[in-house]
């Protein structure tokens, strides 16, 4: 028969085990916080440029269109109706 480990240990591990889970998850939502801030600060959708087409998004700077490049876009604009 295996001897089983002392109780303290086996609660130290699962403990141990808990507080990395946690950990891990809060890193997780930090970064998702990070990455949601930095999504927001996408000026496109109240450019007068934007198109919302699926085929052309900007009618200045289509490449970069609602995405990370155009934040500080020197073209924006805002749109006259929102």
């Amino acid at each position: 028969m295996i001897p089983s480990p002392p109780a303290p240990l086996l609660s130290f591990f699962a403990w141990s085990l808990v507080l990395g889970l946690a950990w891990h998850w809060a890193l997780g939502l930090r970064s998702l916080w990070q990455q949601s801030r930095r999504l927001h600060q996408i000026p496109c959708s109240q450019c007068r440029f934007l198109v919302n087409s699926p085929y052309l998004k900007c009618s200045v700077n289509p490449a970069a269109a609602l995405s990370e490049q155009a934040i500080g876009c020197r073209d924006y604009e805002p749109s006259p109706w929102g």
